[in-house]
């Protein structure tokens, strides 16, 4: 096992050196990742929300969040990648810091993680087009992976920490966040640069081939919309990433409403040491299933995605073993490597670098469309119906969904990209 994750790690060397530093800010970014993991809790435990009432602020945390996206994805095309992630990861860790002078407040604190989140949205679009542009179509698996790599490694540190802290004070998990951000984030804006205003020197690094430059990675004119119009695959594809996203989020949002129902106060604890069993899943998963799954293609890949999504699922619920909740989140692990570091890949190499920003921006749109009245779907399918055919609800979506990327592998014609290229 160990020889098999030194060799697939070889496919990190050689990358541009900004690629590095990515990775790093990530890493540091994961570490600090202590609210969204456990923002059910903090809202049902420690600021007494109802279930329901938790989900639904998760909703308008998630709209947030969307709308963030929708403005980023133009703002980043117009002013630069680099400049809106920065700007709006920068401001989100302030404000998170500031929040948590009054985490106890029960109508501050919310409002400040939804501003929070407006400003992580906007850097999204911005981080996605910034990964692509310092890519090839050759070494964008390894990019992609490397980043989400590096972020799950400070995850599974950051998520093991939050769960032994949550119920000491709730004021470190905003701060640790807060200031995770600001300073991941400066690294990026000291050490990385923006291709779009530096192409020669990137060029030089980064040793494009013409697969970067020509097809349909090219620069076009026209709005996002005629783009996407040319590329109905875009579409389907966002659709079908909207399924599995609202099964993988129950990892976050049903799972410790679950355990905190099954085991009292032990739930959360239980809950941090999953998180950290999943992001060291994730860490030995990603480079053996990005090596296995290379050359297979990114749908595929998100095939097999929806069909261990609904197995880890089965899994959670056919057992109260505790051992057998470990089990389920390391196939859920392996799902969302799947998930992650196929979806940007896919998108990257059917985007015009030209439209990076507002491809990205649109497409999460798309899925947090979808997502977000999930959230309280869910609450209330909890209440109304219980926990166990709320989970069976999950189970369906997550083999509806790979049944669309089923679909997708084997349609076809797309029809041609007819864009007026620069």
């Amino acid at each position: 096992m160990f020889k098999r994750v030194a060799g697939s790690l070889a496919m990190y060397q050689g990358l541009p050196r900004d690629i590095y530093f990515i990775a790093l800010s990530r890493f540091i970014l994961g570490l600090g990742n202590f609210i969204m993991p456990f923002l059910v809790l903090l809202l049902t435990q420690k600021l007494g929300y109802s279930e329901a009432i938790a989900s639904s602020m998760v909703m308008v945390v998630m709209s947030a969040f969307m709308v963030g996206s929708m403005i980023g994805g133009k703002l980043a095309d117009s002013f630069g990648h680099k400049n809106v992630m920065v700007g709006g990861e920068f401001g989100a860790g302030v404000i998170l810091t500031i929040c948590g002078f009054f985490a106890e407040h029960h109508y501050l604190a919310p409002a400040m993680i939804v501003i929070a989140y407006v400003l992580v949205g906007m850097s999204v679009p911005g981080g996605n087009a910034l990964a692509a542009n310092l890519s090839t179509t050759k070494n964008r698996s390894a990019v992609m992976s490397m980043s989400y790599l590096a972020y799950n490694i400070g995850s599974g540190i950051g998520s093991l920490l939050a769960g032994y802290l949550f119920w000491f004070d709730s004021s470190i998990i905003y701060w640790c966040n807060g200031i995770a951000a600001m300073v991941g984030i400066s690294l990026v804006a000291y050490y990385v640069r923006d291709p779009k205003h530096n192409d020669k020197a990137m060029a030089i690094e980064s040793e494009p081939t013409s697969e970067s430059t020509e097809g349909l990675e090219a620069d076009v004119t026209g709005s996002v919309w005629q783009v996407l119009k040319a590329r109905p695959q875009l579409i389907a594809f966002g659709l079908s990433c909207t399924l599995l996203y609202v099964s993988m989020t129950q990892m976050t949002v049903l799972s410790p409403l679950y355990l905190a129902h099954m085991f009292d106060k032990q739930g959360p604890e239980l809950y941090g040491q999953l998180m950290t069993l999943a992001c060291i899943a994730v860490v030995i998963l990603t480079p053996i299933l990005v090596k296995a799954t290379h050359g297979h293609g990114e749908l595929k890949s998100l095939m097999w995605c929806g069909s261990l999504l609904a197995l880890g699922y089965v899994i959670m619920i056919a057992t109260h073993w505790v051992p057998a909740f470990f089990i389920s989140f390391f196939i859920l692990a392996a799902a969302e490597v799947l998930l992650v570091t196929n979806e940007n890949v896919y998108i990257a190499n059917q985007s015009p670098r030209s439209h990076r920003g507002r491809i990205s921006s649109v497409i999460n749109t798309m899925k947090n469309v979808g997502m977000v009245p999930a959230y309280v779907v869910m609450g209330l399918l909890v209440e109304g119906i219980g926990y166990f055919a709320t989970w069976l609800c999950v189970i369906v979506i997550s083999l509806i969904s790979s049944a669309a990327f089923m679909w997708m592998t084997h349609k076809v014609s797309w029809g041609k990209v007819s864009e007026i290229r620069h």
